[in-house]
């Protein structure tokens, strides 16, 4: 799960994958596989995009873990969130 803890007006949202993208290939993202990317001007349409959560304080997104998912850059404020598996 993630716990939002700030709002981010622009940026900062999580996307969740069709399919894991390879580390360090041809769109940049690095470790979209284990979940940990991160998202800066790649071709998001090649990710395969099923989903897009906005952060917002107070939100609670719960997802599988082991789905694919990666995080667009922050524009603003700082993303602060917490993580945790059940």
């Amino acid at each position: 799960f993630l716990l939002y803890l700030t709002t981010c007006a622009r940026g900062g949202e999580t996307l969740l994958l069709e399919r894991q993208a390879v580390e360090g290939g041809s769109g940049g993202i690095s470790d979209v596989a284990s979940g940990l990317g991160r998202t800066c001007g790649e071709d998001e349409a090649a990710l395969g995009i099923l989903g897009t959560v906005r952060p917002v304080r107070g939100r609670l997104f719960v997802f599988p873990h082991a789905c694919p998912h990666a995080g667009r850059c922050v524009d603003e404020v700082p993303k602060l969130l917490v993580r945790g598996e059940l």
